[in-house]
């Protein structure tokens, strides 16, 4: 008598007859059903199986294998068991799972919904993140920086967007033993990693601006100039509105004698609320002679120090930033011919130099030199020599309108008969 192996029709009919109740189909069970109907494959391919009653006998089991997926794949991982197999081509039953709609795959139109939202979003970051990037020009860890989240989100679109993609990506999960219902959940997480990733890098980028802008100074105070530019540039292109990295720009190319690079950036860093950048502007207007724009700077500064002062959390203002600030408001007021104006805030500069903050303020001769034509033009003759000599003896001739100033004292103070001790 045949044994059930030399019979796998009657095998097949046997074992899926489990499909005819409604009872629970355990996961042996499932197996056989799918070993049985391999063996019937073998036996059709090898000619055992080929009169039309056996093949309608087989057309018969499929419909009844194919009309319960969900009652075979109830307790059984087929993805698992198509790794395992390894085979490079499987039979139709061994992919019952893709057949039919798991009560996990009910919203899977909702996470592909928010996964094309997420890629909307990714791209938006990455193409801004891009032009950021390499409109400064960024250095290797930069650009690694930002290469990195960049070529891990392409990778990833690509598995999205293409078929060959999709295709790879799916059995890359099925390689993992993740089944099917779970693809569409998994892709969306993936999705929101990267998005992640990206959103903190996002959030990253005004630290990294602030590592160029130290880097910057570093070079700028070691007189490397070009390497200098080089990062204050970086830095803003990272973060449009970094004040100090404008600011820092803004020195370097006065000091280059570059007065309209200079004001173009202090002009941002001023507008972000920069005290010192609104001073710094407000001198090179001075020496244009458009003292009433000098002056709004100079107000703005002075209000800025205000409110940091109302704060009891906030930094302390530099002795140094209030005795410019004063010192060059008296400088416009003398130049609008605003002479008592011009004395007040000259005085206030000079007396800070003589306070306890004394010794944190250079140039200290420039509110003396400043405030002796001011008295000049009063006709406060004695304070005006006084001044003029304070002037001579704190002048520094490197400083370009002090070395003015101290051409101006000597030839007042020689039609005085009164001495120049210049430094």
């Amino acid at each position: 008598m045949a044994s059930l192996a030399d019979n796998p029709l009657t095998h097949y009919r046997q074992v899926t007859a489990v499909l005819d109740t409604s009872r629970h189909i355990t996961r042996e069970e499932a197996l056989t059903i799918l070993i049985a109907r391999d063996r019937v494959e073998q036996a059709i391919e090898r000619g055992i199986l080929q009169t039309p009653q056996q093949l309608q006998q087989v057309y018969e089991l499929d419909s009844k294998l194919q009309q319960n997926p969900r009652r075979i794949c109830a307790n059984l991982d087929l993805a698992t068991y198509r790794q395992s197999l390894n085979k490079t081509s499987l039979g139709w039953w061994w992919y019952l799972d893709t057949t039919y709609e798991h009560r996990h795959e009910r919203l899977d139109w909702l996470y592909r919904a928010l996964s094309l939202v997420g890629w909307t979003a990714i791209m938006a970051f990455l193409v801004n993140i891009g032009n950021r990037s390499f409109q400064g020009g960024l250095g290797v860890s930069g650009a690694f920086a930002v290469i990195l989240p960049s070529l891990l989100t392409l990778l990833k679109d690509r598995s999205e967007v293409t078929k060959a993609g999709q295709r790879a990506f799916t059995e890359m999960l099925e390689r993992f033993g993740i089944p099917r219902q779970w693809h569409e959940e998994i892709k969306l997480g993936v999705t929101g990693l990267l998005l992640l990733v990206l959103l903190v890098f996002w959030f990253s980028l005004p630290e990294i601006a602030n590592i160029y802008n130290q880097r910057g100074l570093h070079a700028h105070h070691n007189q490397a100039y070009s390497q200098a530019e080089t990062l204050y540039k970086q830095a803003i292109s990272l973060d449009k509105d970094h004040s100090h990295a404008h600011y820092n720009l803004g020195v370097l190319y006065e000091d280059w004698e570059n007065q309209e690079k200079a004001k173009q950036h202090y002009q941002i860093a001023a507008s972000q609320g920069n005290i010192r950048a609104h001073n710094n502007l407000a001198r090179l207007l001075i020496l244009e002679e458009k003292y009433a724009d000098a002056v709004h700077h100079l107000q703005q500064a002075l209000l800025a120090i205000k409110k940091i002062q109302q704060n009891p959390e906030s930094k302390e203002v530099e002795p140094e930033d209030k005795y410019s600030i004063y010192k060059n408001l008296g400088w416009a007021r003398l130049g609008q011919e605003r002479y008592q104006d011009a004395q007040q805030y000259l005085l206030l500069a000079k007396n800070l130099t003589k306070g306890e903050y004394k010794d944190q303020i250079s140039r200290v001769a420039s509110a003396r030199c400043l405030l002796a034509q001011v008295y000049e033009k009063q006709e406060k003759k004695e304070a005006a020599i006084e001044e003029w000599q304070a002037c001579c003896a704190l002048g520094n001739k490197l400083v370009s309108e002090e070395d003015a100033w101290l051409h101006q004292a000597r030839q007042q103070l020689q039609a005085t008969g009164k001495p120049c001790s210049e430094t």
